[in-house]
Protein backbone atom coordinates (compact mmCIF):
# COMPACT_ATOMS: atom_id res chain seq x y z
CA UNK A 1 0.00 0.00 0.00
CA UNK A 2 1.21 3.32 -0.75
CA UNK A 3 1.72 6.03 1.88
CA UNK A 4 -0.47 8.88 2.30
CA UNK A 5 2.46 11.47 1.30
CA UNK A 6 3.37 8.97 -1.54
CA UNK A 7 -0.60 9.30 -2.80
CA UNK A 8 -0.14 12.75 -2.43
CA UNK A 9 2.81 13.29 -4.27
CA UNK A 10 1.62 10.92 -7.32
CA UNK A 11 -1.66 13.46 -7.07
CA UNK A 12 0.02 16.29 -7.39
CA UNK A 13 2.14 14.99 -10.16
CA UNK A 14 -0.99 13.40 -12.16
CA UNK A 15 -2.44 17.33 -11.85
CA UNK A 16 0.43 19.19 -13.13
CA UNK A 17 0.45 16.55 -15.69
CA UNK A 18 -3.04 17.42 -16.56
CA UNK A 19 -2.12 21.19 -16.60
CA UNK A 20 0.45 20.41 -18.79
CA UNK A 21 -1.67 18.38 -21.17
CA UNK A 22 -4.41 21.27 -21.07
CA UNK A 23 -2.32 23.78 -21.37
CA UNK A 24 -0.13 22.28 -24.36
CA UNK A 25 -3.58 21.30 -26.23
CA UNK A 26 -5.46 24.93 -26.00
CA UNK A 27 -2.00 26.46 -27.25
CA UNK A 28 -1.97 24.63 -30.26
CA UNK A 29 -4.74 26.97 -31.13
CA UNK A 30 -2.31 29.57 -32.04
CA UNK A 31 -1.23 30.82 -35.11
CA UNK A 32 2.58 29.99 -34.41
CA UNK A 33 3.59 26.44 -32.59
CA UNK A 34 5.91 23.49 -33.16
CA UNK A 35 3.98 22.29 -36.15
CA UNK A 36 2.75 25.55 -37.24
CA UNK A 37 3.93 28.67 -38.88
CA UNK A 38 0.33 30.28 -39.01
CA UNK A 39 -1.26 33.99 -40.69
CA UNK A 40 -0.71 35.80 -37.74
CA UNK A 41 -2.83 38.82 -36.85
CA UNK A 42 -1.52 41.92 -37.94
CA UNK A 43 -1.39 42.46 -33.94
CA UNK A 44 0.67 39.88 -33.56
CA UNK A 45 2.94 40.78 -36.56
CA UNK A 46 3.87 44.40 -34.98
CA UNK A 47 5.10 42.85 -31.88
CA UNK A 48 6.88 40.69 -33.89
CA UNK A 49 8.72 43.54 -35.48
CA UNK A 50 9.54 45.76 -32.32
CA UNK A 51 10.72 42.29 -31.00
CA UNK A 52 13.36 42.43 -34.22
CA UNK A 53 13.86 45.89 -34.14
CA UNK A 54 15.21 45.25 -30.08
CA UNK A 55 17.22 42.28 -31.61
CA UNK A 56 18.91 44.55 -33.87
CA UNK A 57 19.78 47.18 -30.79
CA UNK A 58 17.26 49.23 -31.46
CA UNK A 59 14.78 50.69 -28.73
CA UNK A 60 10.82 50.32 -29.15
CA UNK A 61 8.85 53.78 -28.99
CA UNK A 62 12.56 55.76 -30.28
CA UNK A 63 13.22 53.63 -33.06
CA UNK A 64 9.87 51.85 -34.18
CA UNK A 65 5.97 53.23 -32.85
CA UNK A 66 3.49 51.09 -31.25
CA UNK A 67 1.47 52.05 -28.25
CA UNK A 68 1.24 48.97 -26.52
CA UNK A 69 3.67 48.11 -22.99
CA UNK A 70 7.07 47.46 -22.94
CA UNK A 71 6.64 43.64 -21.75
CA UNK A 72 4.99 42.68 -24.33
CA UNK A 73 7.90 43.69 -26.46
CA UNK A 74 10.05 41.94 -24.04
CA UNK A 75 8.56 38.28 -24.39
CA UNK A 76 8.10 38.42 -28.27
CA UNK A 77 12.41 39.40 -27.71
CA UNK A 78 12.65 36.59 -25.40
CA UNK A 79 10.84 33.68 -27.81
CA UNK A 80 12.90 35.05 -31.03
CA UNK A 81 16.07 34.53 -28.57
CA UNK A 82 14.51 30.57 -28.67
CA UNK A 83 13.41 30.26 -32.23
CA UNK A 84 13.04 33.13 -34.14
CA UNK A 85 9.49 32.35 -35.44
CA UNK A 86 7.92 29.66 -33.47
CA UNK A 87 9.82 30.53 -30.50
CA UNK A 88 6.99 33.02 -28.88
CA UNK A 89 5.01 29.22 -28.58
CA UNK A 90 6.76 28.65 -26.11
CA UNK A 91 6.26 31.96 -23.71
CA UNK A 92 2.75 31.47 -24.68
CA UNK A 93 2.50 27.92 -23.43
CA UNK A 94 4.34 28.56 -19.83
CA UNK A 95 1.95 31.24 -19.27
CA UNK A 96 -1.35 29.37 -20.03
CA UNK A 97 0.16 26.89 -18.14
CA UNK A 98 0.91 28.84 -15.12
CA UNK A 99 -2.86 30.62 -15.72
CA UNK A 100 -4.38 26.84 -15.83
CA UNK A 101 -2.41 26.06 -12.35
CA UNK A 102 -3.83 29.27 -10.12
CA UNK A 103 -6.87 28.64 -11.23
CA UNK A 104 -7.03 25.31 -9.88
CA UNK A 105 -5.62 26.74 -7.06
CA UNK A 106 -7.72 29.30 -6.93
CA UNK A 107 -11.20 26.75 -7.39
CA UNK A 108 -9.54 24.40 -4.60
CA UNK A 109 -10.21 27.40 -2.28
CA UNK A 110 -13.63 26.80 -2.20
CA UNK A 111 -14.07 22.77 -3.89
CA UNK A 112 -12.73 19.86 -3.95
CA UNK A 113 -10.18 18.44 -6.77
CA UNK A 114 -12.43 16.51 -8.88
CA UNK A 115 -14.92 19.64 -9.14
CA UNK A 116 -12.02 22.08 -9.43
CA UNK A 117 -10.90 20.25 -12.78
CA UNK A 118 -14.32 20.82 -14.28
CA UNK A 119 -14.20 24.79 -13.56
CA UNK A 120 -10.77 24.97 -14.89
CA UNK A 121 -12.65 22.91 -18.18
CA UNK A 122 -15.32 25.70 -18.32
CA UNK A 123 -13.00 28.50 -17.86
CA UNK A 124 -11.36 26.85 -20.55
CA UNK A 125 -14.14 27.33 -23.29
CA UNK A 126 -14.69 30.51 -22.05
CA UNK A 127 -10.99 31.36 -22.69
CA UNK A 128 -11.35 29.89 -26.33
CA UNK A 129 -14.34 32.26 -27.16
CA UNK A 130 -11.99 34.88 -26.71
CA UNK A 131 -8.85 33.32 -28.14
CA UNK A 132 -7.90 35.08 -31.39
CA UNK A 133 -4.43 33.42 -32.65
CA UNK A 134 -2.01 33.98 -29.66
CA UNK A 135 0.44 36.57 -28.77
CA UNK A 136 -2.33 38.88 -27.67
CA UNK A 137 -1.69 41.27 -24.33
CA UNK A 138 -4.51 39.78 -22.58
CA UNK A 139 -3.24 36.59 -22.82
CA UNK A 140 0.46 37.43 -21.12
CA UNK A 141 -1.50 39.17 -18.48
CA UNK A 142 -3.75 35.95 -17.57
CA UNK A 143 -1.32 34.31 -15.19
CA UNK A 144 -0.53 38.00 -13.47
CA UNK A 145 -4.21 38.63 -12.99
CA UNK A 146 -4.87 35.17 -11.76
CA UNK A 147 -2.21 35.29 -9.33
CA UNK A 148 -3.50 38.82 -7.57
CA UNK A 149 -6.72 37.63 -8.02
CA UNK A 150 -6.29 34.06 -5.46
CA UNK A 151 -3.70 36.16 -3.54
CA UNK A 152 -6.82 38.68 -2.66
CA UNK A 153 -9.25 35.48 -2.12
CA UNK A 154 -7.02 33.75 -0.12
CA UNK A 155 -6.46 37.00 2.68
CA UNK A 156 -10.40 37.41 2.51
CA UNK A 157 -11.54 33.45 3.11
CA UNK A 158 -8.71 32.46 4.97
CA UNK A 159 -6.69 35.81 6.50
CA UNK A 160 -3.65 33.99 4.00
CA UNK A 161 -1.07 36.99 4.19
CA UNK A 162 2.70 36.86 3.56
CA UNK A 163 5.23 39.07 2.49
CA UNK A 164 6.11 36.98 -0.94
CA UNK A 165 2.06 36.79 -1.71
CA UNK A 166 2.40 40.75 -1.22
CA UNK A 167 5.66 40.92 -3.25
CA UNK A 168 3.75 38.43 -6.24
CA UNK A 169 0.86 41.00 -5.94
CA UNK A 170 2.74 44.34 -6.58
CA UNK A 171 5.25 42.40 -8.97
CA UNK A 172 1.65 41.18 -10.80
CA UNK A 173 0.58 44.76 -10.72
CA UNK A 174 3.38 46.05 -12.37
CA UNK A 175 3.51 43.27 -14.76
CA UNK A 176 0.11 44.30 -15.91
CA UNK A 177 0.73 48.00 -16.35
CA UNK A 178 3.68 47.23 -18.88
CA UNK A 179 1.29 45.27 -20.92
CA UNK A 180 -1.57 47.59 -20.87
CA UNK A 181 -2.83 49.76 -17.96
CA UNK A 182 -6.62 49.28 -18.10
CA UNK A 183 -6.44 45.66 -17.09
CA UNK A 184 -6.15 46.27 -13.55
CA UNK A 185 -9.70 46.36 -12.38
CA UNK A 186 -8.53 43.82 -10.02
CA UNK A 187 -5.98 45.75 -8.16
CA UNK A 188 -8.46 48.77 -7.85
CA UNK A 189 -11.03 46.84 -6.30
CA UNK A 190 -9.50 45.00 -4.18
CA UNK A 191 -6.85 47.41 -2.89
CA UNK A 192 -9.56 49.40 -1.75
CA UNK A 193 -11.43 46.22 -0.17
CA UNK A 194 -8.08 45.09 1.74
CA UNK A 195 -7.65 48.99 2.71
CA UNK A 196 -11.31 49.18 4.42
CA UNK A 197 -11.13 45.82 5.91
CA UNK A 198 -7.64 46.52 7.77
CA UNK A 199 -9.44 50.05 9.03
CA UNK A 200 -12.85 48.78 9.78
CA UNK A 201 -10.39 46.24 11.98
CA UNK A 202 -8.21 48.60 13.17
CA UNK A 203 -5.13 46.68 11.53
CA UNK A 204 -2.99 50.04 11.12
CA UNK A 205 0.04 48.94 11.51
CA UNK A 206 -1.02 46.30 8.57
CA UNK A 207 -1.59 48.75 6.17
CA UNK A 208 2.16 50.42 5.95
CA UNK A 209 3.61 46.54 5.71
CA UNK A 210 1.04 45.99 2.91
CA UNK A 211 1.54 48.77 0.69
CA UNK A 212 5.23 48.40 1.48
CA UNK A 213 5.83 45.45 0.03
CA UNK A 214 3.35 46.04 -2.83
CA UNK A 215 5.57 48.93 -3.99
CA UNK A 216 8.75 47.19 -3.61
CA UNK A 217 7.09 44.13 -5.89
CA UNK A 218 6.14 46.44 -8.10
CA UNK A 219 9.13 48.21 -8.56
CA UNK A 220 11.30 44.87 -8.76
CA UNK A 221 9.78 44.53 -12.31
CA UNK A 222 9.04 48.06 -13.27
CA UNK A 223 12.03 49.87 -12.45
CA UNK A 224 14.42 47.72 -14.36
CA UNK A 225 12.40 47.87 -17.70
CA UNK A 226 11.56 52.19 -17.43
CA UNK A 227 15.35 52.20 -16.61
CA UNK A 228 16.14 50.31 -20.06
CA UNK A 229 13.68 53.09 -21.61
CA UNK A 230 15.35 56.02 -19.78
CA UNK A 231 18.98 54.65 -20.54
CA UNK A 232 17.76 54.07 -24.19
CA UNK A 233 16.85 57.67 -24.73
CA UNK A 234 13.10 56.12 -25.02
CA UNK A 235 11.34 57.54 -21.94
CA UNK A 236 9.60 60.22 -23.13
CA UNK A 237 8.72 58.44 -26.76
CA UNK A 238 7.22 55.91 -24.09
CA UNK A 239 4.81 57.87 -22.63
CA UNK A 240 3.90 59.65 -25.52
CA UNK A 241 2.75 56.17 -27.30
CA UNK A 242 1.60 54.28 -24.33
CA UNK A 243 0.07 57.01 -21.99
CA UNK A 244 -1.12 59.95 -24.74
CA UNK A 245 -1.49 58.12 -27.91
CA UNK A 246 -3.69 55.67 -26.17
CA UNK A 247 -5.71 58.21 -24.39
CA UNK A 248 -6.70 59.62 -27.83
CA UNK A 249 -7.30 56.01 -29.45
CA UNK A 250 -9.81 55.41 -26.98
CA UNK A 251 -11.48 58.50 -26.87
CA UNK A 252 -11.80 58.97 -30.19
CA UNK A 253 -15.21 60.44 -30.85
CA UNK A 254 -16.61 57.28 -33.64
CA UNK A 255 -15.08 54.41 -31.56
CA UNK A 256 -15.98 55.76 -28.27
CA UNK A 257 -19.87 57.07 -28.83
CA UNK A 258 -22.31 55.81 -25.59
CA UNK A 259 -23.72 53.30 -28.20
CA UNK A 260 -20.95 51.77 -29.04
CA UNK A 261 -20.02 51.91 -25.27
CA UNK A 262 -23.03 49.73 -24.52
CA UNK A 263 -22.98 47.45 -27.50
CA UNK A 264 -19.20 46.39 -26.41
CA UNK A 265 -20.42 46.13 -23.09
CA UNK A 266 -23.22 43.29 -23.77
CA UNK A 267 -20.88 41.47 -26.30
CA UNK A 268 -18.98 40.72 -23.89
CA UNK A 269 -21.41 40.14 -20.87
CA UNK A 270 -23.55 37.99 -22.88
CA UNK A 271 -21.43 34.33 -22.50
CA UNK A 272 -23.26 31.80 -20.74
CA UNK A 273 -19.96 31.14 -18.31
CA UNK A 274 -19.89 34.91 -17.71
CA UNK A 275 -23.05 35.12 -16.99
CA UNK A 276 -23.02 32.05 -14.63
CA UNK A 277 -20.40 33.93 -12.79
CA UNK A 278 -22.14 37.27 -12.52
CA UNK A 279 -25.64 35.35 -11.20
CA UNK A 280 -23.28 33.25 -8.74
CA UNK A 281 -21.76 36.50 -7.63
CA UNK A 282 -24.84 38.65 -7.09
CA UNK A 283 -26.66 35.77 -5.66
CA UNK A 284 -23.54 35.66 -2.87
CA UNK A 285 -24.19 39.09 -2.42
CA UNK A 286 -27.91 39.48 -1.73
CA UNK A 287 -27.34 35.92 0.91
CA UNK A 288 -24.16 36.37 2.61
CA UNK A 289 -23.50 40.43 2.04
CA UNK A 290 -19.49 40.04 2.70
CA UNK A 291 -17.55 42.76 1.49
CA UNK A 292 -15.56 40.53 -0.49
CA UNK A 293 -18.58 39.48 -2.45
CA UNK A 294 -19.11 42.98 -3.21
CA UNK A 295 -15.75 43.95 -3.86
CA UNK A 296 -16.09 40.42 -6.29
CA UNK A 297 -19.05 42.37 -8.40
CA UNK A 298 -17.26 45.42 -8.46
CA UNK A 299 -14.55 43.77 -9.94
CA UNK A 300 -16.39 42.31 -12.70
CA UNK A 301 -18.35 45.18 -13.46
CA UNK A 302 -15.39 47.39 -13.82
CA UNK A 303 -13.67 44.75 -15.44
CA UNK A 304 -16.66 44.83 -18.05
CA UNK A 305 -16.44 48.45 -18.18
CA UNK A 306 -12.31 48.94 -18.85
CA UNK A 307 -12.40 46.70 -22.00
CA UNK A 308 -15.58 48.57 -23.52
CA UNK A 309 -14.66 51.78 -22.81
CA UNK A 310 -13.18 51.57 -27.03
CA UNK A 311 -16.32 51.08 -28.08
CA UNK A 312 -14.82 48.09 -30.32
CA UNK A 313 -15.79 44.07 -30.20
CA UNK A 314 -12.20 42.80 -30.68
CA UNK A 315 -13.01 39.37 -29.22
CA UNK A 316 -9.40 39.47 -27.35
CA UNK A 317 -10.16 41.77 -25.05
CA UNK A 318 -12.33 39.46 -23.28
CA UNK A 319 -9.52 37.19 -22.29
CA UNK A 320 -9.55 39.41 -19.46
CA UNK A 321 -12.26 38.40 -18.01
CA UNK A 322 -11.32 34.49 -17.79
CA UNK A 323 -9.84 34.53 -13.80
CA UNK A 324 -12.79 35.91 -12.79
CA UNK A 325 -14.36 32.96 -12.78
CA UNK A 326 -12.62 31.20 -10.63
CA UNK A 327 -13.99 32.25 -7.66
CA UNK A 328 -18.11 31.96 -8.20
CA UNK A 329 -17.56 28.60 -10.03
CA UNK A 330 -15.53 27.29 -7.48
CA UNK A 331 -18.27 28.55 -4.69
CA UNK A 332 -21.18 26.46 -7.36
CA UNK A 333 -18.55 23.54 -7.23
CA UNK A 334 -18.92 23.67 -3.36
CA UNK A 335 -22.77 24.24 -3.72
CA UNK A 336 -22.76 20.56 -5.72
CA UNK A 337 -20.36 18.91 -2.88
CA UNK A 338 -23.01 19.89 -0.36
CA UNK A 339 -25.64 18.76 -1.88
CA UNK A 340 -23.93 14.82 -2.98
CA UNK A 341 -23.15 14.31 0.30
CA UNK A 342 -26.54 14.83 0.97
CA UNK A 343 -27.30 12.06 -1.95
CA UNK A 344 -29.09 14.05 -4.09
CA UNK A 345 -27.67 12.04 -7.13
CA UNK A 346 -30.11 14.15 -9.56
CA UNK A 347 -26.74 16.84 -8.80
CA UNK A 348 -24.50 14.54 -10.36
CA UNK A 349 -26.92 13.83 -13.48
CA UNK A 350 -27.29 17.44 -14.37
CA UNK A 351 -23.97 18.03 -14.24
CA UNK A 352 -22.59 15.84 -16.47
CA UNK A 353 -25.41 17.06 -18.27
CA UNK A 354 -24.33 20.09 -18.21
CA UNK A 355 -20.70 19.37 -19.01
CA UNK A 356 -21.61 16.95 -21.74
CA UNK A 357 -23.70 20.17 -23.42
CA UNK A 358 -21.40 22.82 -22.57
CA UNK A 359 -18.19 21.74 -21.62
CA UNK A 360 -16.91 18.57 -23.68
CA UNK A 361 -17.33 19.69 -27.22
CA UNK A 362 -15.32 22.80 -26.68
CA UNK A 363 -12.53 20.78 -25.27
CA UNK A 364 -13.45 17.75 -28.14
CA UNK A 365 -12.61 20.72 -30.75
CA UNK A 366 -9.55 22.18 -28.97
CA UNK A 367 -8.24 18.51 -28.70
CA UNK A 368 -8.70 18.24 -32.47
CA UNK A 369 -7.18 21.17 -33.63
CA UNK A 370 -4.00 19.84 -31.89
CA UNK A 371 -4.67 16.23 -33.82
CA UNK A 372 -5.52 18.00 -36.75
CA UNK A 373 -2.19 20.00 -36.36
CA UNK A 374 0.18 16.88 -36.00
CA UNK A 375 -0.79 15.03 -38.87
CA UNK A 376 -1.08 18.00 -41.06
CA UNK A 377 3.02 19.32 -39.68
CA UNK A 378 4.98 18.31 -42.58
CA UNK A 379 2.62 20.88 -45.12
CA UNK A 380 3.39 24.23 -45.64
CA UNK A 381 1.74 26.63 -42.57
CA UNK A 382 3.39 29.78 -44.19
CA UNK A 383 1.93 33.00 -44.62
CA UNK A 384 -1.13 33.24 -47.27
CA UNK A 385 0.35 33.23 -50.46
CA UNK A 386 0.38 36.55 -51.91
CA UNK A 387 2.26 37.78 -48.43
CA UNK A 388 4.59 34.89 -49.34
CA UNK A 389 5.15 36.23 -52.93
CA UNK A 390 5.60 39.72 -51.66
CA UNK A 391 8.17 38.45 -49.17
CA UNK A 392 10.11 36.59 -52.04
CA UNK A 393 9.99 39.71 -54.35
CA UNK A 394 11.72 41.89 -51.11
CA UNK A 395 14.41 39.08 -50.55
CA UNK A 396 15.57 38.88 -53.97
CA UNK A 397 15.72 42.97 -54.49
CA UNK A 398 17.21 43.68 -51.27
CA UNK A 399 19.37 43.28 -48.60
CA UNK A 400 18.93 42.70 -44.57
CA UNK A 401 20.92 46.12 -44.80
CA UNK A 402 18.37 47.79 -46.57
CA UNK A 403 15.14 49.62 -45.46
CA UNK A 404 11.72 49.38 -47.09
CA UNK A 405 8.18 50.53 -46.44
CA UNK A 406 5.20 49.36 -46.18
CA UNK A 407 1.80 51.55 -46.78
CA UNK A 408 -0.87 49.99 -44.93
CA UNK A 409 -0.87 47.96 -41.73
CA UNK A 410 1.17 44.07 -42.51
CA UNK A 411 4.00 44.51 -40.82
CA UNK A 412 4.55 40.54 -40.79
CA UNK A 413 6.72 41.53 -44.19
CA UNK A 414 9.22 43.37 -42.25
CA UNK A 415 9.22 40.24 -39.62
CA UNK A 416 9.39 37.43 -41.98
CA UNK A 417 12.24 39.06 -44.54
CA UNK A 418 13.95 40.62 -41.41
CA UNK A 419 13.89 43.88 -43.14
CA UNK A 420 13.94 47.41 -41.41
CA UNK A 421 11.06 49.83 -41.83
CA UNK A 422 12.10 53.43 -43.60
CA UNK A 423 10.33 54.96 -40.91
CA UNK A 424 9.39 54.39 -37.24
CA UNK A 425 5.81 54.50 -38.38
CA UNK A 426 6.16 50.65 -39.57
CA UNK A 427 2.45 50.82 -40.33
CA UNK A 428 -0.05 53.99 -40.50
CA UNK A 429 -3.25 52.08 -40.36
CA UNK A 430 -5.42 53.08 -38.09
CA UNK A 431 -3.48 55.12 -36.04
CA UNK A 432 -2.88 58.02 -39.13
CA UNK A 433 -6.80 58.26 -38.39
CA UNK A 434 -6.66 58.86 -34.66
CA UNK A 435 -3.62 61.21 -35.38
CA UNK A 436 -3.26 62.84 -38.35
CA UNK A 437 0.86 64.31 -37.60
CA UNK A 438 1.40 60.53 -38.21
CA UNK A 439 1.24 61.02 -41.94
CA UNK A 440 3.22 64.11 -41.89
CA UNK A 441 6.01 62.42 -39.77
CA UNK A 442 5.87 59.20 -42.14
CA UNK A 443 6.45 60.78 -45.13
CA UNK A 444 9.52 63.47 -43.51
CA UNK A 445 11.28 60.27 -42.55
CA UNK A 446 10.63 58.53 -45.91
CA UNK A 447 12.50 61.76 -47.59
CA UNK A 448 15.53 61.12 -45.20
CA UNK A 449 15.95 57.28 -45.80
CA UNK A 450 14.59 56.92 -49.14
CA UNK A 451 13.47 52.97 -48.97
CA UNK A 452 14.81 50.64 -51.44
CA UNK A 453 11.23 49.30 -51.84
CA UNK A 454 7.65 50.76 -51.27
CA UNK A 455 4.67 48.11 -50.78
CA UNK A 456 1.24 49.47 -51.00
CA UNK A 457 -1.44 47.44 -49.38
CA UNK A 458 -4.85 47.36 -50.31
CA UNK A 459 -6.84 48.99 -47.69
CA UNK A 460 -9.80 51.14 -48.51
CA UNK A 461 -9.95 53.82 -46.40
CA UNK A 462 -6.64 54.89 -47.89
CA UNK A 463 -6.36 57.87 -49.80
CA UNK A 464 -3.07 56.73 -51.71
CA UNK A 465 -2.61 60.12 -53.49
CA UNK A 466 0.17 61.34 -51.33
CA UNK A 467 2.21 58.13 -51.32
CA UNK A 468 1.47 57.66 -55.02
CA UNK A 469 2.77 61.06 -55.38
CA UNK A 470 6.02 60.32 -53.45
CA UNK A 471 6.59 57.82 -55.85
CA UNK A 472 6.70 59.54 -58.56
CA UNK A 473 8.72 62.23 -57.68
CA UNK A 474 11.30 59.96 -56.92
CA UNK A 475 11.56 57.95 -59.92
CA UNK A 476 10.03 54.68 -58.49
CA UNK A 477 9.38 51.90 -60.69
CA UNK A 478 6.55 49.35 -60.26
CA UNK A 479 8.17 45.92 -60.34
CA UNK A 480 4.97 43.52 -59.15
CA UNK A 481 1.46 43.48 -58.07
CA UNK A 482 -0.13 40.89 -56.38
CA UNK A 483 -4.17 39.90 -56.63
CA UNK A 484 -6.42 38.43 -54.18
CA UNK A 485 -9.82 37.83 -53.53
CA UNK A 486 -11.07 38.77 -50.19
CA UNK A 487 -15.15 38.72 -49.15
CA UNK A 488 -15.74 38.88 -52.67
CA UNK A 489 -13.87 41.96 -53.59
CA UNK A 490 -10.65 41.97 -55.00
CA UNK A 491 -7.88 43.73 -53.71
CA UNK A 492 -4.72 44.81 -55.27
CA UNK A 493 -0.70 45.14 -54.07
CA UNK A 494 1.88 47.01 -55.75
CA UNK A 495 5.69 46.76 -54.99
CA UNK A 496 7.71 49.58 -56.07
CA UNK A 497 11.31 49.74 -56.85
CA UNK A 498 13.98 52.32 -57.20
CA UNK A 499 15.70 53.03 -60.87
CA UNK A 500 19.05 53.05 -59.49
CA UNK A 501 18.42 50.24 -56.85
Amino acid sequence: MHSPVKKESMRDAGLVLLLAVLAFLFSMQCSVHLWKNGNVSPDSAVYKTVAFYIDQGYMPYKDTFDHKGPLLYIYNWLGMQISYWRGIWVIEFLSLLCTFGILYKTARLCCGRLLSCFTLLAEAVLLSEYFEGGNMVEEYALPFIAAALYIFLDYFLNQVVCRGRLLVCGLSFGAVCLLRINMISIWIVFCIAVFADAVYHKKYREIRYFIAYFVVGAGIICIPILAWLVVNGAFEDFIADYFLFNFSYSSNSVRANGLNKWKTFLFYLNEPFLLTAVSCTAYLCVVRKKLLDYAYGMGILISLILISVSGKSYGHYGITLVPLLGYPFGVIGRMIENELKRGSSWIVAGLLILMSVSVFPAWLEITGCAVESYIQRDMQFEETDIRNKIINVVAENTTEDDFITVYGNMDVIYARSRRLSASKYSYQDPIGGINSAVYDEYFAELEETSPKLIIITPYEEYELERIRAYIDRHGYQLIATFDETVKEKQKVYWVYGREDG
